[in-house]
């Protein structure tokens, strides 16, 4: 008898003798199982071997970002300066634009158009946080 018949004739019987248990044994051999294995027998299993590759997709970078002023900071002027320079407005509707804080500076913005105004309201004295769209 070849191995591959073997194989299958014992996974055959080991199948039967599964069948055979009663609810408490196979409960106590699926506990024995993930001891030994170090598996949760719970967690689903994925077909097609792809998993990695739907993980790694469903916790890609995002590629949209906003740029939220946190603080002013002791500079007002200066970030008033970068603010009304980023958004086009004159000094009064700068400084009204951020009299409250947090503020969205800006959003839909690519990670290095994010980082470089974050790094500019920086440098001007405002505490600044960049997050996701």
């Amino acid at each position: 008898m070849s191995t591959e018949k073997t194989s299958n004739l014992q996974l055959s019987q080991l199948v039967d003798a599964i069948k055979s248990l009663s609810i408490e044994q196979a409960a106590s051999l699926v506990k024995d199982l993930e001891e030994a294995l170090g598996i949760d027998a719970s967690m689903p299993v994925f077909a097609g071997g792809n998993a990695g590759a739907a993980e790694a997709e469903a916790v890609s970078e995002p590629d949209s970002f906003k740029v939220v002023l946190k603080e002013i900071g002791t500079s007002q002027v200066s970030v008033i300066k970068v603010v009304k320079d980023e958004l086009g407005l004159n000094l009064m509707a700068a400084k009204e634009f951020i009299s409250e804080t947090p503020k969205v500076i800006k959003e839909g913005l690519n990670k290095e158009e994010a980082n470089q105004l974050k790094e500019r309201l920086e440098t001007a004295g405002a505490k600044v946080s960049i997050d996701a769209v």
